[in-house]
This record gives structure tokens, sequence and C-alpha cells, in this order.
């Protein structure tokens, strides 16, 4: 038994080591969600990638905005990696629009991704952002509802 539980010790510390975020430009907060409009969910996850949220059935012309925030120490860029498709009770092409916003609320880029993107993902980079603390926001400016996922790592 004793030699189990080190073995699951040794696979837990090889795991940590494996999952250590190989970026120390950008850091993480620890693990929330919220709900507070439409169905997004954001977790931050400093292991697996530094923000990582979803949504489901986001109306048109309806945003959501992420409690959940990163940070980046010098300017560059910032690449959100993302899956968008139509809700379940839709058709159609899914448009929205994805922005990185400060921690005054003010968006300092946001880059607009037309298409239903289920089985590949797609990267959208985000140039010239400078030093600070962001959220995602995703606005659906297209006609069907949407469902998506994405992360920054």
């Amino acid at each position: 038994m004793k030699l189990l539980q080190k073995l699951l010790t040794l696979s837990l510390i090889v795991m940590f080591v494996t999952l250590s975020p190989l970026s120390t430009n950008v850091s993480a907060q620890p693990i929330v969600s919220d709900t507070t409009s439409s169905d997004l969910t954001v977790d931050i996850s400093p292991y697996a990638s530094q923000l990582w949220y979803s949504f489901e059935d986001l109306y048109t012309n309806e945003s959501v905005t992420s409690t959940s925030s990163f940070t980046t120490s010098s300017t560059g860029s910032v690449v959100l990696t993302l899956v968008q498709y139509p809700s379940a009770n839709g058709g159609g092409t899914v448009k929205c629009t994805y922005s990185l916003v400060n921690s005054s609320g003010k968006s300092v880029q946001s880059k607009t991704v037309t298409g239903n993107y289920t089985n590949t993902n797609t990267d959208v980079t985000f140039t010239n952002i400078p030093a600070g603390t962001y959220r995602v926001k995703v606005l659906n400016i297209g006609l069907p509802d949407a469902d998506g996922n994405g992360y920054i790592n």
C-alpha cells in the first residue's frame, strides 16, 4: 500500500511539473466562475492556461465579460484560441467580437470572428497589448445564438 501511495505522489509531482506554465509573461488569478450574464463560465488555471472561458446561448447583441482576469508584464501579443458555433436551438453562421478590456472596462483591442468552429479551433492574435490586467469580453453580433469556449496561454 505504501508503494502505491509513493507512486501516486510521484505521478502527481510529474503532472505538476508537466503542466507548469511555459510563459512567465502572464500571471493568473485563482479559479472562479461567473454566470451572471447568459451562461458564461470563466476559469483561471495557471497550469493548463492563463484564462479559460465558455458561454452558452449568447443572444444577438448580448455580451459577456469575464470577472476573472490575466496580467501581462510587458507589451506584446496575446493569443486567444477559441471555438464558436450556433446554440442547439439555431443554425447559421456565428459572428462574435472578442475584446480585451482593461481594468477600467475600456476595450483595448477587438477582433471579429465569423464562422462555425466546432471540430477545429481558431486563433485570434491581439498585438501591441500594453502591460496590464485584462478581461475577455465576447459580443454576439450575428443572428444565431452562440455557444463557445476558449483560452489564453
